[in-house]
């Protein structure tokens, strides 16, 4: 029964937090971790956003962040080899957006507004998923430069940015956030760090490393 027809992108910058938050001793294998993780941020994007796109794209990106923190957490792979196993039942567009952005990303002739351009404008979700998926896989080793990319285009693209700094601070770590730019002067910094902390454990556990002092 869904409450609209819209595909809003705010639906995909809410939806990392669901692959953190499940973790693999939780399921009884790590594809169960994944399904839930995919199914529970579905479930939260259709309580505001009634199109199917809106919720293919907010549980493929959990799908992400889950495969890529505790799936695959070795990185012996490239960012673009886990796009392909990111799947939602019955739709197919956003898929295609997704591999469309793997080939623009990885085709040195295509600048970088070149690509984000041809993927849309990130307003709606399967386009900032793939615009932030565009910039993550060109620049999955550089943070600054994927979300310099991410931030500066004609569309959403505080919307872009945020969705491809949730997939690159998954997949390359705090240390890399940290040394892309200064944060001494980050707003609300104490607040964001407070939320992660609890979050890492509510999934870790009190002792959970990363939060000790």
């Amino acid at each position: 029964n869904p409450v609209n027809n819209s595909k809003g992108c705010g639906t995909v910058m809410r939806a990392a937090p669901f692959g953190l938050a499940v973790c693999c001793d939780s399921a009884d294998s790590p594809e169960d971790g994944c399904k839930i993780a995919a199914e529970t941020a579905a479930v939260d994007a259709a309580l505001t956003h009634g199109h199917v796109m809106a919720w293919a794209s907010s549980s493929m990106l959990a799908q992400l962040i889950f495969r890529v923190v505790h799936q695959c957490p070795q990185r012996d792979y490239r960012l673009e080899d886990v796009i392909p196993h990111l799947t939602f039942p019955g739709e197919q567009i956003t898929r295609r957006f997704l591999d469309w952005a793997v080939e623009l990303a990885l085709d040195p002739a295509v600048t970088d507004l070149d690509g984000i351009h041809a993927l849309g404008e990130g307003w709606v979700a399967e386009e900032a998923l793939a615009i932030a998926v565009f910039c993550a896989v060109r620049y999955q080793d550089d943070f600054a430069a994927a979300i310099r990319a991410a931030v500066n285009h004609k569309g959403d693209s505080d919307s872009t940015g945020a969705i491809c700094g949730n997939i690159l601070g998954a997949w390359l770590g705090k240390e890399a956030v940290e040394a892309a730019f200064d944060l001494e002067n980050l707003e609300l910094r104490d607040v964001i760090e407070k939320m992660a902390c609890q979050l890492l454990e509510a999934v870790e556990g009190p002792d959970a490393p990363d939060c000790q002092g």
